[in-house]
């Protein structure tokens, strides 16, 4: 099958800077046991990537939703290949397993070619 656009020759993607795994694990209706599993990933890592810490807020840093004290919550954010990882499932949640499955082989290659 014939490709509709040609691939640059180093592959660059956008990362999202923002992604939220508990909305994308709620969206897909699994626990975060599953959820982590179904990433390869320690079921702490989703469990950090889910809690939230309250911290010193930096100076000129908006804390109205606070109630405007000194101190704000943050979560721990998602870093990396982790990032592109949670926007892959989160755009199709069978990716990860279609991939690690062999499933997503090009036709008549063992080894998918990044550059053409």
């Amino acid at each position: 099958m014939p490709r509709l656009y040609r691939r640059p020759y180093v592959p660059k993607i956008d990362v999202p800077a923002e992604i939220d795994s508990r909305s994308i694990r709620r969206q897909l209706g699994v626990t975060q046991s599953r959820f982590a599993r179904m990433l390869g990933v320690s079921i702490r890592i989703v469990e950090g990537w889910e809690r939230l810490y309250w911290c010193k807020a930096r100076p000129g840093e908006d804390t109205s939703g606070s109630g405007g004290g000194l101190w704000i919550h943050r979560q721990r954010r998602p870093t990396g290949a982790a990032r592109v990882l949670l926007a892959m499932v989160a755009r199709d949640p069978w990716v990860v397993f279609d991939c690690l499955s062999g499933q997503l082989k090009p036709r008549g290659q063992q080894k998918a070619r990044l550059w053409d």
